[in-house]
């Protein structure tokens, strides 16, 4: 589809999925092509991008529901190859370490980054 779109003339493109092959955005902005981003990085080439800071919404979250008074506590990820699920993780797990370290904590792994995929893990974890 890069190569249909550019044949067509588009003058570049904003990537916001994580499923994009880095292969080819590192081909891309070799060849000077303008690419932009999104909730991604490919840290082997300089590329402008959009980030979401995921440490902080994760931490947030978690902090949300400890303030709820929850202490048993789980997370349905994406799967863990993931850059922004790690981060997510990350800070989730260090705000609800810092918070209650006796709090139950629990990671769960959806098999994809669908609704589905999440409901069905989110199913199996109970």
């Amino acid at each position: 589809y890069v190569n249909l779109l550019r044949r067509k003339g588009v003058d570049g493109l904003i990537v916001g999925s994580a499923a994009f092959d880095d292969r080819t955005v590192v081909r891309l902005a070799r060849e000077g092509y303008p690419l932009t981003l999104l909730a991604r990085d490919v840290p082997s080439v300089s590329i402008s991008r959009v980030a979401v800071d995921d440490v902080r919404g994760g931490s947030l979250a978690a902090q949300h529901l400890l303030g709820l008074g929850h202490r048993r506590l789980a997370m349905v990820t994406e799967p863990w190859r993931i850059q922004s699920s790690r981060d997510r993780w990350q800070g989730f797990a260090e705000a609800v370490a810092a918070a209650d370290p006796s709090a139950e904590l629990r990671r769960v792994e959806a098999p994809g980054s669908s609704i589905e995929a999440g409901r069905s893990a989110a199913a199996g974890a109970s």
